[in-house]
């Protein structure tokens, strides 16, 4: 049955997943093909930092991956590359509140994780992006600095790659304004419900910089810009943090 969206989608299976008390979860995306050794890195990976930092320990890994067409022909070596992705920024709970640079499908995480994301909110963005929120806040985040699947585009992806560069950036703050301040507002909504969800647990860093970005719309245009500043808010390339300073 339908549950009208990926991220409704991948929710319940995320709430199944944790009723079974699965060890270990991949996500899966119906028209993506997985490489050879997509499972055995990502375990591989998983495994070797429960040995650093203990199984109970909210531990998510994700890579990369090679975008193809329809009919799976190569579009780009690097999904990371075409969206001109940096894969560094997992490392930094403020770069993950703006942007998520993991792609769900490329993912695999433990069950503490699915423990300490517990019900997953109808308000956030995706269902991914919340995840890995959860694992900077309380546990790791990693990469394979490797492609994990081929990543096929079609006109009826939900959610699509599209390269990355001046002249796609320059269009969109000219004809997509509305979508750039949307996305903002998205993702200070899902800061908001993130402090909700979680509250006293989090570090007392996290809490204030969630919690005051949540709020940023009652500053004055001037501290909002201040407080991002301040705070190094900053996407992953030079023509995204440029928008989001713009409109934020």
């Amino acid at each position: 049955e339908s549950s009208g969206s990926a991220k409704n989608n991948f929710t319940r299976l995320i709430a199944l997943a944790f009723e079974k008390r699965f060890d270990y979860v991949f996500f899966s995306d119906q028209d993506d093909v997985w490489l050879n050794d997509k499972i055995s890195s990502s375990m591989e990976k998983i495994r070797s930092l429960e040995m650093v930092y203990g199984k109970n320990t909210p531990l998510l890994v994700f890579g990369d991956s090679v975008v193809v067409d329809e009919g799976l022909q190569e579009l780009a070596s690097s999904f990371w590359e075409y969206e001109n992705l940096d894969s560094d920024f997992c490392n930094k709970f403020n770069n993950i509140l703006l942007q998520n640079v993991a792609q769900g499908c490329t993912m695999v995480f433990n069950l503490a994780l699915l423990e300490k994301s517990g019900v997953i909110p109808n308000a956030i963005v995706m269902h991914d992006w919340w995840l890995i929120l959860v694992a900077s806040a309380f546990g790791k985040v990693d990469y394979l600095d490797k492609p994990l699947l081929l990543y096929r585009q079609h006109d009826t992806n939900e959610v699509g790659s599209r390269k990355m560069s001046i002249f796609s950036a320059i269009s969109k703050f000219i004809y997509q304004r509305d979508s750039i301040v949307r996305s903002i507002q998205n993702s200070k909504i899902q800061a908001g419900v993130f402090v909700e969800c979680f509250g006293d647990q989090l570090p007392s860093d996290i809490l204030v910089l969630a919690k005051e970005y949540s709020l940023l719309d009652e500053k004055t245009w001037l501290k909002r810009k201040v407080f991002c500043l301040k705070n190094k808010l900053r996407k992953t390339s030079t023509l995204r943090t440029l928008g989001f300073y713009i409109f934020v």
